[in-house]
């Protein structure tokens, strides 16, 4: 909520703090208000009360939205992304580790998109994807996400984009990211935008 977010703002120190980025939920800004908007109209709730306390304060604020996150592993020597035995490890269910091994390695790719324009599925479509490593839109893969999250950070101007999975064994450098928010950002006057990064 509002102080929530005041009081994580106040712990900041205001001479250094220019920019807050969000990462959240896609297809928030759909979300129905009222009793009964779900959870995601809490969320909306939420983002709306995190821009008034931004705006009154001078900040700028950058949302990251990913759908469905898979892969995620931490890296290991000589490696700085995924095939990570210690996080592999860690996940019980077969099916499960595998998808998440194979995202790491095949689908580091990147699908950007301007703002929040790509919707959750039904349940069961996702039910149906969620043994499959195949990059969908609603998917994305953590390494990237986070790489998203750092480069929102670093951009010169406050952006709001979608982060969706894509074929690709390595995930975009933050030379790509740069270049492939910058041609968002030159096209919004056309959306939705999307950017396709194919790393090697």
């Amino acid at each position: 909520d509002a102080k929530s977010y005041s009081t994580l703002l106040d712990s900041a120190s205001s001479d250094n703090l220019s920019k807050v980025v969000l990462l959240s939920k896609i297809g928030v800004t759909k979300a129905k208000t009222g009793f009964f908007g779900g959870s995601d109209a809490k969320l909306l709730e939420s983002e709306q009360a995190l821009r008034n306390l931004c705006q009154s304060r001078g900040l700028d604020l950058s949302i990251v939205r990913a759908g469905i996150l898979k892969g995620g592993g931490a890296g290991e020597e000589g490696n700085d992304f995924g095939l990570d035995r210690c996080f592999y490890n860690t996940l019980l269910d077969v099916v499960e580790a595998s998808v998440t091994m194979a995202h790491d390695k095949f689908t580091l790719g990147l699908d950007c998109r301007l703002g929040d324009c790509v919707d959750l599925p039904n349940m069961f479509t996702q039910m149906g994807s969620k043994s499959s490593f195949e990059a969908c839109a609603y998917e994305a893969n953590r390494i990237v996400v986070a790489g998203g999250v750092v480069a929102a950070a670093l951009y010169d101007e406050p952006i709001e984009f979608t982060v969706s999975a894509e074929k690709a064994r390595e995930p975009p450098t933050m030379e790509a990211w740069r270049e492939a928010l910058a041609r968002l950002t030159s096209s919004s006057s056309s959306p939705p935008a999307r950017v396709d990064v194919l790393a090697k």
